[in-house]
C-alpha cells in the first residue's frame, strides 16, 4: 500500500520510510522536479496540486489552466499557469508562473472564470486567447459582461475587441480571426438566412451584405450520408438565393492566406469596396 493517496515531494517520501528505489518504481510517476504521486489517472487537478507544492502559499491557478479546471474542453493540461504576489523566480519545467500586484478573484487556489479569460487575452497569443475565451463564451462558462467587469489590461482590451458570441468550435474562432487579422470585414457568426420567412440556414459565418456564407466542414459532414445530402441541398438553395459559398476544411485552412483570398473574391463580386487582404508576418505569425 502506498502512503500518499495524492502528489508528495521527496522530503514528505523518506519522512513516510518510501525507499527512492520504490518512488521510481511502476507504483508512482514523476510529475515535476522533487514532486511524485501514485501511479494512476493523473489529470489537471492533480497535476495543479503537485504544482502547488513548489509555489508560494498565495499562488492562484489563471489563465487556460483555471478555464480547464472549471470544465472547459479546449486546450491542453501543461504548463499549468498560476499567479502570485510573492517575488519568485520558477525553474520547473511545466510550470508558468507570474508574479502580480494583486491576485485575482478566486475559489480556494482557482482564479474565478472571468478573471481567467482576463489573465488569458493579457497573457497569451491573440489567436488562441480569444479562441479560449470564445468557447468559455459559448459553454456558457462566462458572459461578455463578466469579462468586461473583470479587471483588464490595455492589452487585453484589445484582444478581447477580437472575442465573438456565438463560435461554434475553434477552428470558426481562428477561421474568423484569419480573415478579420487580414484586414476584412468582421463577418456574423452563426448567421440566420431566411427566404419567404422560412430558414434556409444557419452558417458558421455571414457577410449578409456582401452575401458570402462561410462553413467550417468537419468529419461528419463527409461520413454522414444524410448530413452530406442535407449540406448539398443547402448549398444549393444558398446559391439560388444569391450567396456564394466557401467551404472550409482543416486540410484547406493549413494555406489560410489561399481560403482568406477565396473570400476575398467572393465580396469583391458582390460589391466589396474595400483593400485585399494583407498577410504580413504578424498575420503569419498569429494564423499560420
Amino acid at each position: 500500500m502506498t502512503p500518499f493517496s495524492g502528489p508528495f515531494t521527496v522530503a514528505q517520501a523518506r519522512s513516510a520510510g518510501l525507499p527512492q528505489a520504490k518512488m521510481h518504481g511502476s507504483d508512482y510517476v514523476r510529475l515535476f522536479h522533487g514532486i511524485y504521486a501514485p501511479a494512476g489517472a493523473i489529470d489537471l487537478r492533480v497535476r495543479c496540486e503537485a504544482a502547488r507544492l513548489l509555489l508560494p502559499d498565495d499562488a492562484v491557478a489563471t489563465g487556460l489552466t483555471a478555464l480547464r479546471l472549471r470544465g472547459l474542453d479546449l486546450g491542453t493540461d501543461l504548463p499549468v499557469t498560476f499567479v502570485t504576489r510573492q517575488s519568485v523566480r520558477m525553474r520547473h519545467g511545466g510550470i508558468n508562473l507570474r508574479t502580480v500586484a494583486e491576485l485575482p478573484r478566486h475559489r480556494g487556489w482557482i482564479a474565478e472564470r472571468s478573471e481567467a479569460c482576463a489573465f488569458l487575452l493579457d497573457s497569451e497569443p491573440l489567436v488562441p486567447a480569444v479562441t479560449a475565451v470564445d468557447r468559455a463564451l459559448h459553454r456558457g462558462m462566462v458572459t461578455r459582461s463578466d469579462i468586461l467587469a473583470a479587471p483588464l489590461t490595455t492589452r487585453a482590451r484589445r484582444a478581447f475587441a477580437h472575442v465573438a458570441v456565438g463560435a461554434h468550435s475553434p477552428r470558426e474562432s481562428k477561421l474568423r480571426l484569419a480573415l478579420t487579422l487580414a484586414g476584412l470585414p468582421r463577418p456574423e457568426t452563426q448567421g440566420r438566412i431566411e427566404a419567404d420567412g422560412k430558414l434556409v440556414a444557419q452558417v458558421d459565418l455571414l457577410y449578409r451584405h456582401f452575401r458570402v456564407a462561410l462553413e467550417y466542414e468537419g468529419g461528419q459532414h463527409l461520413t454522414d450520408p444524410e448530413q452530406w445530402q442535407k449540406d448539398i441541398t443547402r448549398y444549393a438553395d444558398l446559391v439560388r438565393l444569391g450567396f456564394t459559398v466557401v467551404r472550409v476544411t482543416a486540410e484547406r485552412m493549413r494555406k489560410p492566406d489561399e481560403v482568406v483570398n477565396e473570400v476575398f473574391r467572393g465580396l469583391v463580386d458582390h460589391g466589396y469596396p474595400g483593400p485585399a487582404p494583407r498577410f504580413n508576418p504578424s498575420w503569419w505569425a498569429a494564423v499560420g
